[in-house]
């Protein structure tokens, strides 16, 4: 054997085994039909030029339907609903353990533990989204994952010494209780959370929407029933709050495990630079909004008489009133991926206005009948002492309705990358809700509390609509949309003109009410003749499926 033959079989046995095709770790399985036939074509794009956001040479883009994004949208509602279920089921056992002020220290707790989510995670979620989703290049997506797992796990450790020094005071300044306990539990619960809600930020941005929804179902049956044992052992909300802690650490380890298993320690200088500029331009605007809706308990506490209970009778009310919350984080969730997708395309705007229809069309409904549903709930369901709660109920529904919102009309500012702007926009609307909160609170308590929640997210609507469409214009229906806005209002008005009646009257009014309008809409709302076809095709759909259950 000569030589040169010697030398070409060692090279051979070193040059590695080319891999069979198939799914990369981080990539979605129904792409590898797409990377087959694309292959001969494919020019990966420069890093440098795709971090400045300028031109790259990638495959052409499709838009994502208002198909899939409705899909997407019911799949995380469901995912949500598992969590809710549980809540609202043991709600009055745990209102009852717990009483008013114990429900409200409780309250505290868990809304403290999401700012620090928030601000720990310096945007990171929201910025891994905006990131991943921009291209195709598999190694840059792993770079952009390792880069945002990095500044996570840095952000979110690095207050808990301090914390941990000072918790015996933080936890009167923050909760209104001498229970050291409760910092510890807040810091273990921010750090799982901030990693766990990377890794279901990966699985959307990925399309694996059903993955993610089973992950979550089992997750919120474990986190309740943990804490719901404490609970009952114990009778205290530091329990309550030590069994859900547990829970979400199992939670976020088990996602960690199948999601994030390569993730590393690790990080990009470029894409540092770009994603903290990004992320922190992110985080006054998420703190705000935050504010926006968690802030009037803080204000409460401070300025209220009676501060806990009244802080409790608050957080009942919006309990009741986060089935529309669900509902309006369920379109968000399916609205991110809808969106960043379809802003690359042509038809990006028509479909995105329609879908911003739609949603009014669907949730506006659906804001009305939990509205006057949670009226009934509270005064059924829940102890004597929890009635106050009644009247403010509707009023944080409002507000989550305008929460939902919040995607489609800010979409042109996160498309032109204005995120400072976006953040003092939110600012200026929780600005606007503190102040009303302050001035109302000392004399009309919680429902002070909730007409300045109301007014807040309303202002910071109207900013974003007039500065998004500075930025990205999208032909959104107006017409349409006020006319059913009108209907929905007009609905909910009248159910509550019953309320004089008594108890029986009013129920029945809100049950006739609620079963009519979406026929009103249908016949007398502002629907074309495709749309009214669409319903009627869906109903057709429906019927056919009652048949083949009911036939077998």
């Amino acid at each position: 054997m000569g030589r040169r033959h010697r030398a070409a079989l060692r090279t051979a046995r070193r040059r590695p085994r080319r891999r069979r095709a198939g799914p990369r770790l981080g990539q979605p399985a129904s792409h590898l039909g797409a990377r087959r036939r694309d292959r001969r074509i494919h020019h990966p794009p420069s890093h440098r030029a795709a971090a400045r956001g300028g031109p790259m040479s990638q495959p052409e883009r499709q838009a994502i339907s208002l198909r899939t994004l409705v899909s997407d949208s019911v799949l995380f509602g469901v995912a949500g609903m598992a969590d809710r279920l549980i809540g609202f089921l043991f709600l009055p056992l745990t209102a009852s353990i717990l009483a008013s002020a114990g429900f409200g220290v409780y309250s505290l707790y868990m809304t403290t533990s999401q700012v620090l989510v928030v601000v720990c995670s310096v945007g990171m979620q929201q910025t891994f989204f905006r990131y991943y989703t921009e291209f195709d290049d598999v190694e840059r997506q792993q770079r952009v994952l390792q880069t945002a797992f990095t500044i996570i796990n840095v952000t979110t450790l690095a207050w808990v010494p301090f914390a941990l020094l000072a918790s015996g005071p933080l936890a009167e300044l923050v909760f209104g209780v001498a229970e050291p306990v409760l910092v510890p539990l807040l810091a273990v619960r921010t750090y799982a959370e901030a990693v766990g809600t990377l890794a279901d930020c990966r699985l959307q941005a990925e399309g694996r929407v059903k993955l993610f929804v089973w992950i979550r179902m089992a997750g919120a049956v474990l986190v309740r029933a943990v804490g719901l044992g404490l609970l009952i052992r114990y009778r205290t909300p530091v329990a309550l709050a030590a069994g859900e802690a547990v829970g979400v650490v199992v939670t976020t380890a088990w996602i960690w495990a199948y999601t994030l298993r390569e993730a590393r320690l690790r990080i990009d200088k470029e894409l540092t630079r770009e994603m903290l500029h990004y992320g922190a331009g992110l985080v006054p605007g998420s703190l705000s909004a935050f504010l926006l809706v968690s802030a009037n308990r803080y204000l409460l506490k401070g300025l209220a008489p009676n501060a806990l209970v009244q802080v409790g009778w608050y957080s009942v009310a919006e309990r009741f009133s986060s089935i529309m919350t669900l509902f309006s984080t369920a379109f968000g969730m399916g609205w991110r991926r809808f969106a960043f997708q379809n802003i690359h395309v042509a038809e990006g705007p028509r479909l995105m206005a329609r879908a911003t229809t739609l949603y009014i069309l669907a949730f506006g409904y659906t804001a009305v009948g939990v509205a006057l549903a949670s009226i009934e709930a509270i005064r059924w369901l829940m102890p004597a002492e929890f009635g106050p709660a009644i009247p403010i109920a509707p009023g944080l529904c409002l507000a989550a309705f305008l929460v939902g919102l919040a995607g489609p009309l800010r979409i042109g500012l996160v498309q032109g990358k204005r995120t400072i702007l976006l953040s003092w926009l939110t600012f200026v609307g929780a600005l606007v809700n503190i102040a009303v909160a302050a001035a109302l609170i000392p004399s009309a308590g919680v429902m002070g509390a909730t007409i300045a929640t109301v007014l807040g997210q309303l202002c910071l609507a109207v900013m974003t609509l007039h500065y998004g469409q500075q930025s990205y214009r999208i032909p959104f229906e107006y017409r349409r949309c006020a006319l059913l806005l009108g209907w929905y209002g007009g609905a909910y008005l009248a159910a509550i003109a019953f309320e004089p009646l008594g108890v029986i009257a009013a129920l029945a009014a809100k049950v006739l009410i609620l079963t009519a309008l979406p026929f009103a809409v249908y016949f007398f709302g502002p629907l074309d003749a495709a749309e009214r076809e669409a319903v009627q095709g869906a109903r057709r759909k429906a019927a056919a499926l009652l048949q083949r259950v009911a036939g077998k």
